[in-house]
């Protein structure tokens, strides 16, 4: 059996491994559009921040919370 945090010791290490991975290809000249390589990018963004360190989209009690307050109550004017 494994115990919770080495479960998710080993997951961090695979996510760190990803990020490397992703950066040394966003490094390279790429055939894809800029903005699909954006897309994708930010969409992985948006997952670490959710999954990083605890399941912060299904429990209320996170920093989703927060974050998600800040966002749609107190917007950033552009």
């Amino acid at each position: 059996d494994v115990s919770k945090e080495e479960a998710h010791a080993e997951l961090n290490k695979l996510v760190e491994k990803l990020w490397r991975d992703i950066n040394e290809e966003l490094l390279r000249p790429l055939e894809a559009p800029m903005p699909a390589l954006k897309t994708i990018l930010n969409k992985v963004r948006v997952m670490d921040l959710l999954y990083k360190d605890e399941d912060t989209y299904m429990d209320s009690k996170t920093i989703m919370k927060e974050l998600l307050t800040y966002i749609l109550v107190h917007p950033v004017p552009s």
